[in-house]
C-alpha cells in the first residue's frame, strides 16, 4: 500500500515539474547548435555508391517494397533529426553498391554537433581486453567511432574483421555530415568511410 502511495506521490511530483518546466523544454535546443532551417539536399552519388532508389536490386516488386520502407524511415529520421537540432534543415539518405553488399546512410543537417563524438571511457588493460570495445579514430576533419564486436582478451591478436565502423562525423559552423549504418567490407575501413564524409561535405559546404 505504502509503495503504491509513494509511486503516486512521485508521479505527481514529476508531473508538476513537467508542467512547470515543460514549456521551456520544447525550445531548449534553440540557439544551441547554430541551427539553420534552410533546405539541404543529399548528393545523388557518393564515392561510386548510388542512392538506393537508383540501385538495380531495388527495382523489382520485392525491392520496391524494401525501398519504400527505407525511404519512409529516412524521412521520419530526417524529421526527428531536425527537431533534435532546433529546427535545422536535415536530410537522411541511403546509399549502396550495385549488389547491396556495401551500404551506408548519410545524415546531413544544418547544425553544429559535438566533436569529437562522445564515447564512454574504457580501460582495456583493467578489463583484460586487447582493445577498448569502443573508441574514436580521427582522420583529418572526420572522427569515426569504432566498435569491437568480438571480445579479444589482452595478449591475443585482434581479428580486423571484428572491428567495425559505427559512424563517422564532420561538423563545423552550422553544418554536420555523418555516415552511419555502414555494412559489408566498408565497415572495416574507417579511413574510406571518412573520405566519403569529406566528399559529401564538399558537395554542400
Amino acid at each position: 500500500m505504502f509503495g503504491l502511495v509513494g509511486a503516486l506521490v512521485g508521479a505527481a511530483v514529476v508531473g508538476l515539474a513537467w508542467t512547470v518546466l515543460g514549456s521551456g523544454a520544447e525550445s531548449s535546443s534553440e540557439g544551441l547548435f547554430d541551427a539553420d532551417g534552410a533546405d539541404i539536399t543529399a548528393p545523388a552519388e557518393v564515392g561510386g555508391y548510388a542512392r538506393i532508389a537508383d540501385v538495380a536490386v531495388f527495382q523489382g516488386q520485392d525491392g520496391q517494397e524494401n525501398l519504400e520502407g527505407a525511404q519512409t524511415r529516412n524521412q521520419r529520421n530526417a524529421k526527428r533529426l531536425s527537431e533534435a537540432y532546433g529546427g535545422a534543415g536535415a536530410v537522411v539518405e541511403s546509399y549502396s553498391d550495385d549488389e547491396y553488399d556495401e551500404a551506408f546512410s548519410v545524415k546531413l543537417f544544418r547544425a553544429t554537433s559535438p566533436f569529437p563524438p562522445f564515447v564512454a571511457y574504457e580501460d582495456a588493460e583493467e578489463l583484460g581486453l586487447a582493445r577498448p570495445q569502443s573508441d574514436v579514430e580521427v582522420h583529418g576533419d572526420v572522427a569515426c567511432v569504432r566498435h569491437t564486436v568480438q571480445v579479444t582478451p589482452a595478449g591475443e591478436e585482434i581479428d580486423p574483421a571484428s572491428v567495425i565502423t559505427g559512424s563517422c562525423l564532420r561538423t563545423r559552423s552550422g553544418l554536420t555530415v555523418e555516415i552511419t549504418n555502414v555494412t559489408g567490407d566498408l565497415s572495416h575501413d574507417p579511413e574510406k568511410v571518412a573520405s566519403l564524409v569529406d566528399e559529401v561535405w564538399s558537395s554542400v559546404s
